[in-house]
């Protein structure tokens, strides 16, 4: 059984959404799950709330983390990345994977802001779980990927 951190910056119930199938494909998977929302603002339009505050802990329980991003400008990302590569010297030793989603992939800047944070978790060793090619992403997606995620590493 694998342990999935979900993450996920979103000002709309689209990207929580996303958030909400991966977890639920983690936990088809067998996998235990948390939830967390890195954006917390009154602005923020979700379904629920309550999802908790991110964790140096969180990091080190999850086996497999997965980020999902709204928007490329998201600031909180450059804290978010320093905490990964904090805990860096566990994922080298415990072979920890990752998976990186942004909802905003057309942008020449959220293109650029996804090779480098990639580069970023590679360099703190973490295992990027890659996207299937020339997909469409939908809730049913994410929830396939979500099971993937949940299949990996230690099992």
């Amino acid at each position: 059984m694998q342990n999935i951190l979900v993450i996920f910056q979103a000002k709309q119930q689209e990207t929580e959404g996303l958030a909400l199938a991966f977890g639920l494909g983690a936990v088809q998977a067998g996998g235990n799950i948390r939830l967390r929302h890195l954006d917390p603002s009154p602005v923020a339009e979700l379904a629920h709330s309550g999802y908790g505050v991110l964790k140096s802990d969180d990091i080190d329980w999850a086996e497999g983390t997965a980020v999902l991003i709204e928007s490329a400008e998201f600031g909180g990302m450059k804290d978010f990345i320093g905490v990964l590569e904090f805990v860096g010297s566990a994922a080298q030793l415990n072979r920890k994977w990752v998976y990186l989603f942004y909802a905003d992939s057309t942008s020449p800047s959220a293109f650029e802001s996804k090779i480098l944070v990639q580069s970023r978790l590679r360099n703190a060793g973490y295992q990027l779980l890659e996207d299937e090619h020339e997909i469409v992403i939908t809730g049913e997606y994410m929830t396939r990927m979500g099971q993937k995620l949940a299949s990996v590493g230690g099992n």
